[in-house]
């Protein structure tokens, strides 16, 4: 990761390999200016108040490659924007979820993109994975069991059982701001 101080304390940060795990009480990623990420993993616990954002960029958020999943509250929620290349799903919850909810986005019969327990109380999710597909639909499914490896809630090498589908979120380049 790499941090420009701009001038008048317009950060950049920029994300390109590694595995950066975030538990926030306040905004998750805070850049005052631009973030990207072209490789890695990124995976944001939290906030829940609705006054931060797990994401929070005032310039512009490009997106090129990597994992991220980024779960809090649903007031300031902002994915990527103008200039990513790979796609997101933004799913607003119509209500708050659970701390320790089992979320799963997986394509109609098949296997899940990602699979997350989040941590905290929750109502938006953000996920880019280079297995999302621009403008494919894709089913969210909570609850259920998950099996393989779980790092600050992501799991991995296993598989999501069980489960209740409610709704669906659309992949795509650009993610709309919400709240503000």
């Amino acid at each position: 990761m790499t941090i420009d101080r701009g001038a008048a304390g317009n950060y950049a940060v920029a994300i390109s390999g590694g595995t950066i795990l975030v538990t926030a009480s306040g905004d998750g990623i805070d850049a005052n200016g631009a973030l990207s990420m072209s490789g890695g993993t990124l995976v944001i616990q939290g906030p829940t108040a609705n006054n931060n954002g797990a994401l929070d960029y005032d310039r512009s958020f490009e997106l090129t490659g990597g994992l991220l999943v980024a779960a809090g509250s649903a007031g300031m929620a902002q994915g990527p924007g103008t200039g990513s290349t790979q796609a997101s799903v933004h799913v607003r919850f119509a209500s708050v979820q659970a701390a320790g909810s089992i979320v799963s986005i997986k394509p109609a019969g098949g296997e899940e993109v990602v699979t997350v327990r989040v941590a905290k109380a929750f109502q938006s999710l953000v996920v880019s994975s280079p297995k999302l597909v621009a403008s494919q639909v894709y089913d969210v499914c909570t609850g259920g069991s998950a099996s393989g490896s779980e790092l600050n809630g992501l799991f991995t090498g296993g598989s999501h059982s069980g489960g209740t589908k409610t709704g669906t979120a659309t992949a795509a380049l650009v993610i709309p701001r919400t709240g503000r």
